[in-house]
C-alpha cells in the first residue's frame, strides 16, 4: 500500500491531546503506513504555531505561507490532506481535503 493523507498540524495535535477521537478512530481505519506529514507540520508542532504568527504581520494574506507549503506537497504528490481548516484548504484547486472531526 502507498501513502495516501498528509496529516496537518491541528490533526495530529488533536490526536496527541485525544487518543480516542474520531481522528484516531479514522487513523486507526487507514492504518499507519497510509499516512505522512509535512516537514512544515513537524516544524510547527516542534516550535508551536506561536512562532508562525509573525508572518502574517510581514505579509498580509489571507493564507498562511506554511499552510501554502502544505498544501502545495499534498497536491504535488496526490495526497488527501487531513485537517480541520477545510475553509481555508478547499480553495486550493484539485486538492482532496478531509476533515475527520465531523
Amino acid at each position: 500500500m502507498s501513502v495516501s493523507h498528509l496529516l496537518n498540524t491541528n490533526v495530529i495535535s488533536r490526536l496527541m491531546k485525544d487518543p480516542n477521537s474520531v481522528g484516531a478512530r479514522r487513523l486507526s481505519a487507514l492504518g499507519d503506513d497510509r499516512i505522512c506529514t509535512s516537514i512544515v507540520v513537524a516544524s510547527e508542532l516542534r516550535l508551536g504555531r506561536r512562532c508562525a504568527a509573525p508572518f502574517g504581520l510581514l505579509k498580509p494574506s489571507s493564507a498562511c505561507p506554511n499552510d501554502l507549503l502544505i498544501a502545495a506537497q499534498a497536491r504535488c504528490l496526490g495526497l488527501t490532506l487531513v485537517t480541520e481548516n477545510e475553509r481555508e484548504f478547499r480553495r486550493v484547486r484539485e486538492l482532496r481535503v478531509e476533515n475527520w472531526q465531523v
